[in-house]
């Protein structure tokens, strides 16, 4: 559904006073407004997060952000022919079995610092440092730096993974839509203000594969049935995904070359996979032509970017709260 186009307010904002910091014995807890989040020590990533009184997280332990650079490749990733895939690479990679070593948790004044060793299965991956800043107007700020570890392959994408509480299933971004739309294919998605549910930004192919992005996005908020949930932000646009499944569920529904045929039923999970990615790859044509375009293409060199993470102010109706207002 469009709500509105055009330009309605900036996609990112500066942050309020700091809040305060308080260290318990599994975590550095930061509090501001009527916000609470927490950082695990064990994991250096968040394990609660509560924005306006409203549970943001899935309660998992592995529910706090997480970097990634996978997807459930299309067709146009595996390639045909003489055009190269990237998932072969990928895979070959080891970074589809990702694990996370903090290396630092700490509190630095009014912040969390955690990094964090985002390595694949071959000891290829990022050195990650984020820190973690609640405002006074219960707003939480991470800001991210990357440090590649190794020869890495091209990249899918790049961003970072959360399974969101399944409440928030009501769907709001301002970017490209109202379909689904990749770097390379988005002429025709304009930039406005849309609404969805997480199953109607589902793209349902024959072939399972990655889909239901949506590019160019400078907010975009998920919500409950009362419009109370969290408003993502980042410092530069960047592209999202929300499903009930995981990238795995997608990837290995589907057959492989010199396998019987064979489409099998995902599984509906409860919480809500979304990510959040500063980089993602173009689809190009590798199933019958060209491999996707440069410029279109993901590269894992030194990245930094922040995101930004504030409560929704809800709503009696049910429906999603009314769009900001042009300027």
């Amino acid at each position: 559904m469009v709500i509105q186009s055009g330009r309605p307010d900036r996609f990112a904002q500066v942050p309020s006073a700091p809040g305060a910091v308080i260290e318990t014995a599994d975590a550095f807890v930061l509090v501001g407004g009527v916000s609470t989040a927490a950082v695990a020590k064990a994991t250096g990533t968040l394990c609660r997060l509560s924005l306006g009184g409203v549970e943001i997280l899935d309660g998992n332990a592995a529910a706090g952000p997480r970097l990634a650079a996978v997807r459930a490749f299309t067709d146009n990733d595996v390639g045909l022919g003489p055009w190269a895939s990237i998932r072969a690479p990928f895979y070959e990679s080891g970074l589809t079995q990702m694990s996370y070593r903090p290396v630092k948790v700490v509190c630095d004044g009014s912040s969390v610092v955690s990094v964090v060793r985002a390595e694949g299965a071959k000891g290829l991956g990022w050195l990650h440092e984020r820190r973690w800043r609640l405002g006074a107007d219960g707003a939480l700020t991470v800001s991210h730096a990357l440090t590649p570890r190794g020869a890495l392959p091209p990249l899918p994408r790049l961003g970072t993974d959360w399974r969101l509480s399944g409440l928030l299933d009501r769907v709001r971004w301002f970017g490209r839509g109202p379909g689904e739309n990749y770097p390379d294919r988005c002429s025709a998605s304009f930039l406005g203000v849309y609404a969805s549910t997480v199953d109607g930004l589902a793209v349902d192919y024959v072939r399972p594969q990655d889909n239901g992005v949506r590019s160019d996005v400078r907010w975009v908020e998920l919500t409950d049935s009362d419009g109370r949930g969290v408003r993502f932000a980042a410092s530069a646009p960047f592209a999202f995904r929300a499903h009930r499944q995981a990238w795995e569920d997608v990837e290995f529904a589907r057959h492989r070359k010199g396998e019987e045929r064979r489409r099998q039923a995902m599984p509906r999970r409860c919480e809500i996979r979304f990510s959040l990615d500063v980089a993602e790859r173009g689809l190009g044509n590798a199933s019958c032509g060209p491999m996707t375009a440069p410029e279109h293409c993901v590269d894992a060199g030194p990245r930094v970017w922040t995101e930004r993470l504030a409560p929704t102010k809800g709503n009696e109706s049910g429906e999603p709260a009314p769009p900001t207002p042009m300027r």
